[in-house]
């Protein structure tokens, strides 16, 4: 068992994923690879935002959470000139005094990018520096990436090549009388539920991303101790996506839509650049 749980912790979390869905770990096993809080403080409600939390053994849930507060909350750098281009690396710096921000410079030299590629750092006010980001990496066709405690800027391919995976407890998901679907068949399993939700995620989600179109990202139901959770691989930009939509379906299930305190998911599956969905774990 020691064995098996070694392997697991110093290998890609997405061994996770295929060792569950295989059969080959049991509950008591997982439970000593997932936080053992997850079975008792973030359990999720109908009507609330789906409890999730980062599988990345180099970054704690308050580091990750930290760093997105910052992102959503913060305003762009205001030293940075506005309509004046500056180099990528002085962006950089100037994200730097918020949160730590590093650039993955041979991502960028694999596509004929540097440090040195003039961006214009656009000014959006009343937005936050999370806006500013998107904006300024989808000029060049980049993106970013929470890894270590650390904002990646790197290729959307490095990002693929470099999945971060992220854990979903989507209980209350399946509990919920009757079909959330609204079948015919009122009496839909539990699995039959969870092969619809990746179905539906991975349909709208940037579809080309998932393994079953020949990208990287992999999705994977895993139940442990009477909870269900989705395993998923995928870059930082997804799961955000992928969390808005879970939070909205969870309202959706109980009949309870929350507030809308971010942009419609549906913005962000459609250019996979606008909005800023949150993780559940973000505070308001």
């Amino acid at each position: 068992m020691r064995r098996i749980v070694s392997i697991v912790v110093l290998c890609p979390y997405r061994l996770l994923a295929v060792l569950g869905c295989l059969g080959v770990l049991s509950s008591p096993v997982l439970a000593q690879v997932f936080p053992a809080r997850i079975f008792a403080d973030q359990v999720g409600q109908p009507g609330q935002p789906i409890p999730s939390w980062s599988a990345d053994p180099l970054m704690t849930v308050e580091q990750e959470q930290e760093i997105l507060r910052k992102l959503r909350t913060a305003k762009p750098a205001p030293k940075l000139g506005i309509n004046a281009e500056v180099a990528l690396e002085q962006m950089a710096e100037a994200w730097s005094e918020t949160v730590p921000v590093v650039i993955d410079r041979v991502s960028l030299e694999e596509v004929g990018l540097t440090a040195d590629t003039p961006v214009m750092p656009q000014r959006v006010d009343d937005l936050p520096l999370m806006t500013q980001m998107f904006l300024v990496l989808r000029d060049l066709e980049l993106t970013f990436t929470i890894r270590g405690g650390v904002v990646f800027i790197e290729t959307v391919e490095a990002a693929d090549a470099k999945p971060c995976v992220r854990v979903y407890d989507v209980s209350s998901l399946l509990t919920q009388e009757g079909d959330p679907f609204d079948s015919a068949d009122a009496t839909l399993s539990s699995d039959d539920q969870k092969a619809r939700y990746a179905q539906v995620i991975q349909q709208t989600i940037d579809p080309d991303s998932w393994e079953a179109l020949g990208g990287m990202g992999t999705f994977a139901p895993l139940t442990v101790r009477d909870r269900s959770f989705f395993v998923i691989a995928q870059r930082t930009e997804v799961h955000l996506a992928i969390q808005r939509l879970l939070d909205r379906l969870n309202g959706c299930v109980a009949s309870e839509i929350p507030e809308a305190d971010s942009v419609n998911v549906n913005s962000r599956v459609t250019n996979g650049r606008s909005g800023i969905p949150r993780f559940s774990g973000d505070p308001q």
